[in-house]
């Protein structure tokens, strides 16, 4: 029944309501990032590195239902590490530098989906810069995953 649902935005947040019921979503205190800055820092790429797209598929299907995981990649490798596992090691990687970054292996992993062939290209300006997602061929597919501030411990 379409009027057991709703959505109502006010200063004290979002309400939601279905049939099994409302949630209510606070505000988030703090500034959003600006969108259209982030975007146009997409196109200036510092770091580039090749992954088989099938071994850093599989890789992150393990370790999805994490909260974040750590990419090293050094050389002809990438180990994938996080506090809860043993290091991930994918071979066949191709970088002209070490880079490290945070990300959530699920969003990753969905970006991963359109790929097309046997590679996936990853292009990183810095840590908390956009990641730019794409095909290894002539970029058919793209996509984009915001990394994760690394926690401070």
């Amino acid at each position: 029944d379409r009027a057991a649902w709703g959505l109502s935005l006010d200063a004290a947040g979002a309400r939601v309501r279905t049939s099994s019921g409302t949630t209510t979503v606070p505000p988030v205190a703090g500034d959003f990032p600006d969108c259209r800055a982030l975007l146009r820092r997409i196109t200036a790429v510092g770091q580039r590195v090749s992954v088989p797209a099938r071994s850093l598929g599989d890789t992150l299907r393990a370790v999805a239902h994490l909260p974040q995981v750590t990419l090293h990649i050094t050389g002809d490798r990438m180990t994938v590490t996080n506090e809860a596992l043993e290091p991930c090691v994918i071979s066949g990687v191709s970088s002209a530098e070490p880079f490290t970054v945070v990300v959530n292996p699920s969003f990753l992993l969905a970006a991963l989906v359109g790929v097309i062939g046997p590679d996936v290209v990853l292009q990183l300006n810095g840590p908390l810069d956009p990641m730019v997602i794409s095909s290894a061929d002539d970029g058919t597919f793209t996509s984009a995953v915001m990394p994760i501030r690394p926690e401070r411990t």
